[in-house]
């Protein structure tokens, strides 16, 4: 498992995301890290205590549809593809 995550502006900037409270947009991000590459998540207590968010925040994350709960409660983050695959960007030498 990657070490490593990247977030897009496209979802930490979006309207409904600043909408929620900071605690359900720290409990998306501590999820995120602890996803796998796929997006899966099974450390949802432990993400929870991380960002001190409540089960509220959790229902807004679902809500909201920026995750999906399976029955045995292991989440999905909906967008992980897409943050987890941003093209690598080649910089070149200024000298």
């Amino acid at each position: 498992m990657a070490t490593r995550r990247m977030f897009t502006k496209s979802v930490t900037d979006d309207d409904h995301f600043m909408e929620m409270s900071s605690s359900a947009q720290a409990l998306y991000l501590h999820l995120s890290m602890a996803a796998d590459d796929d997006g899966f998540c099974n450390q949802v207590s432990a993400s929870m205590f991380k960002a001190h968010a409540s089960v509220s925040d959790l229902e807004t994350l679902l809500k909201c549809r920026y995750i999906y709960q399976f029955e045995n409660g292991v989440i999905v983050i909906k967008l992980a593809y897409g943050e987890r695959t941003a093209k690598r960007q080649v910089h070149a030498d200024p000298f």
